[in-house]
């Protein structure tokens, strides 16, 4: 019914924006029983927000449509949805000269909803356009969305074994290491130092030592600037 009345009473981008966001907020509070509802009102919504224009209204959309994706849909639908919305965000990324303050915190806000639905690193590592698209972030926010992704990987796996992971892994890690200067606190150095080191812990190639050594001797190179960093690499 809602639904209808938004097609054919409301043609303009900004109304229909905002009306499946404020649908989407009632029907988080008060989800509708049967699947199909549910489908029709993620289907109806992302027709209209993937001809929006508006980067701000986009990602007020889809912060709702990806809420309510994760608690209706399957992983796997909801993996899809989500790339689809980093596709639309991406090429905001690129045609767009807005770069406010409440953009990125929209756009953080997402990204930290989108963590939540991994269901561990490799899962959210694999979102196309993920890695591509924290490099449009200030250097600030990069950097905190970086941490964020390296802590959520420390507290939800045990053993880290695949090569691309790992390189992955170091790519983000990397980021957090070259942020470190001279102007740097010690907490923060430190629990950079920790958080990379608690990652390096992992590697685990079981009697394949020669790999071993190598991951390890490659993760010298890249985080030399921090000796707690060094010292377990070498111990």
């Amino acid at each position: 019914m809602m639904l209808s009345c938004i097609k054919e009473h409301f043609t303009s981008e900004k109304d229909r924006l905002i009306l499946i966001k404020e649908l989407g907020l009632t029907l988080l509070n008060s989800p509708p029983k049967k699947n199909q509802p549910k489908l029709d009102y993620l289907n109806f919504g992302w027709e209209c927000m993937k001809e929006s224009k508006d980067a701000h209204l986009f990602l007020e959309c889809a912060i709702v449509l990806v809420d309510f994706a994760i608690k209706n849909l399957n992983a796997d639908s909801v993996n899809v949805f989500i790339k689809e919305i980093f596709k639309k965000i991406q090429e905001f990324s690129l045609s767009s000269d807005d770069s406010g303050d409440a953009l990125y915190m929209k756009l953080e806000y997402l990204l930290v909803k989108v963590m939540m639905t991994a269901k561990d690193f490799s899962e959210l590592i694999g979102f196309e356009n993920l890695l591509g698209l924290l490099n449009y972030f200030p250097n600030k926010v990069k950097t905190k969305l970086c941490e964020m992704m390296l802590t959520f990987f420390v507290q939800n796996n045990k053993k880290l074994q695949d090569g691309f992971m790992i390189h992955s892994i170091f790519e983000v890690a990397k980021t957090l290491h070259d942020k470190i200067d001279s102007t740097s606190s010690e907490e923060e150095v430190t629990r950079i130092s920790n958080i990379i080191s608690e990652i390096i812990k992992k590697i685990d190639f079981g009697r394949n030592l020669d790999k071993t050594l190598n991951v390890l001797t490659n993760a010298r190179g890249m985080f030399i600037n921090l000796d707690i960093v060094t010292e377990t690499l070498i111990y």
